[in-house]
């Protein structure tokens, strides 16, 4: 919970929350739309809800001012892509804010080092993105002051995240602002 009540701090105006379906944000407040490829009912706190495919959101016609994306980026093809329809998709001035799995979180660095895939490796994913790479393909795409956050330590054995130095957390929040 702890890396959705940071994510949730940087969010005002109109909002987008990318991906919602498996984990809607409870601290987001406002005007807030959830997109979503399965069909899902809307969140008490969520303006309305929105099916589609994330590879086909160019051609969504609203703007925001801002968009969450919760560990969608490493399921990704092209993230760069990605990236660049979210810039497309803010008004001026607007916020993205994403977080993706950390891979220099200690378990990971072990199970890669030893090469052990039946924990921690999600087939579903594409990539994992290096911290500064994914720095630099967010000002790549458009935005500008990009910055790295701790997204907390999920605790075994419960659902829980709790604060964390950025270098050992879990997952890694990104936000870059689009220039008014």
């Amino acid at each position: 919970m702890y890396r959705l009540r940071k994510m949730a701090q940087f969010a005002s105006g109109k909002i987008l929350d990318i991906g919602f379906a498996d984990q809607p944000n409870p601290y987001l407040r406002g005007e807030v739309y959830g997109f979503d490829r399965q069909p899902t009912r809307k969140p008490m706190n969520y303006t309305g809800a929105i099916t589609g495919d994330v590879v086909d959101l160019i051609q969504h016609p609203e703007r925001y001012d801002t968009i969450l994306a919760g560990e969608i980026i490493e399921h990704l093809e092209h993230p760069r892509r990605f990236l660049e329809t979210c810039h497309h998709l803010l008004r001026p001035g607007g916020c993205l804010v994403l977080s993706t799995p950390n891979p220099y979180y200690p378990p990971v660095v072990w199970l890669e080092r030893l090469m052990i895939r039946r924990f921690f490796y999600a087939e579903e994913h594409y990539t994992l993105l290096l911290p500064r790479f994914l720095l630099r393909m967010i000002e790549q795409a458009g935005f500008r002051d990009a910055r790295a956050y701790s997204g907390g330590i999920v605790i075994p054995g419960l659902k829980w995240t709790l604060p964390f130095p950025r270098a050992y957390c879990y997952a890694i929040i990104y936000v870059g602002k689009k220039s008014a």
